[in-house]
């Protein structure tokens, strides 16, 4: 039996994975209007990624390690933080556009910089520092007029930008823990084994016990709308799950960011088109446009500072 790793050339993996990433916000909002049960949701997404992976790791003939206690145990923080990135993720495009999630979780570079500063000591060079704050400023103003639509505050805004808040905290212990000596070695779907297995039991505990109600109500009467919806968001979910991982195992780290920034600008790119909601202001624009191309200048700096490395 084959080991855990998945087969192809890393560059239909890298196709594979931008299709996925760019599609998954877009089916998310989509379910999360249509259902607006978020731990169901994510509980069912996990549900269809455990039973494609078990189909999917047969049919290759691939061999995926067993939960073990120990390896449980050093998991168990990258599920914390796991599930907190997908609830707030969720919560939040209950309340505002795919558009104001993507601009914000830019700031989710600056914020790891600033962690592994603190927890590790790592300096950032001076243009890289700069491009950082670039993506700082315009996340925030872009948040701002987000938040301060017509000159008053919006509620609903401020709810989705508090979940944010806690998703880019969330997002930062998880990638400072995967940097950690603690964190466990598991190969590509190993890994998604492990996420989905382990974060399904309590997602489906909170769902059945704070959303029975609601989704004995909406599954009475479903609508295809809603079906489909969350059939797409089961299957998106576990392709971003196989390609993340096994596209992470085999290139840099530097060159997945990129591929997600790249991703980020498709995903924007596809909510401005397909999706309905109130027009961006024009400091919204400028915030939207230094927070993206901050991000990719801080990519191609880091991309640029490896490649050096790697000649010297």
């Amino acid at each position: 039996m084959a080991s855990d790793g998945a087969h192809g050339s890393t560059p239909v993996w890298i196709l594979c994975y931008c299709l996925a990433s760019s599609s998954m916000l877009l089916v998310n909002s989509f379910a999360m209007t249509s259902i607006k049960q978020p731990y169901f949701v994510l509980a069912f997404q996990m549900a269809v990624t455990v039973i494609l992976m078990h189909f999917t790791t047969r049919i290759m003939k691939i061999q995926v390690l067993p939960l073990r206690r120990h390896m449980v145990v050093k998991w168990a923080p990258i599920i914390v933080f796991f599930l907190v990135m997908l609830y707030t993720s969720a919560m939040a495009l209950v309340y505002v556009s795919p558009v104001s999630v993507i601009v914000w979780r830019n700031i989710n570079l600056f914020s790891v910089a600033l962690g592994e500063f603190i927890f590790y000591g790592k300096r950032q060079s001076l243009m890289k520092s700069l491009s950082l704050v670039v993506v700082a400023t315009g996340a925030v103003l872009f948040a701002y007029e987000d938040a301060f639509e017509n000159g008053s505050f919006s509620e609903v805004a401020g709810v989705a930008y508090a979940y944010l808040a806690v998703n880019t905290l969330a997002t930062t212990a998880y990638n400072l823990y995967n940097k950690s000596p603690y964190r466990p070695e598991l190969p590509p779907l190993s890994s998604v084994f492990y996420n989905n297995v382990l974060s399904f039991v309590p997602v489906a505990s909170f769902s059945a016990l704070w959303e029975r109600t609601a989704l004995i109500s909406v599954f009475s009467s479903p609508s295809y709308d809603a079906l489909l919806h969350l059939s797409l968001s089961g299957v998106v979910g576990f392709a971003i799950s196989l390609c993340g991982f096994e596209l992470q195992s085999r290139v840099s780290a530097t060159s997945f960011t990129l591929a997600t920034n790249v991703n980020k600008i498709i995903s924007l790119a596809l909510s401005l088109l397909f999706l309905k909601g109130k027009s961006l202001t024009q400091s919204a624009w400028i915030g939207l446009l230094l927070s993206v191309v901050g991000a990719l200048i801080y990519s191609k700096l880091a991309s640029s500072k490896r490649k050096q490395e790697k000649k010297e």
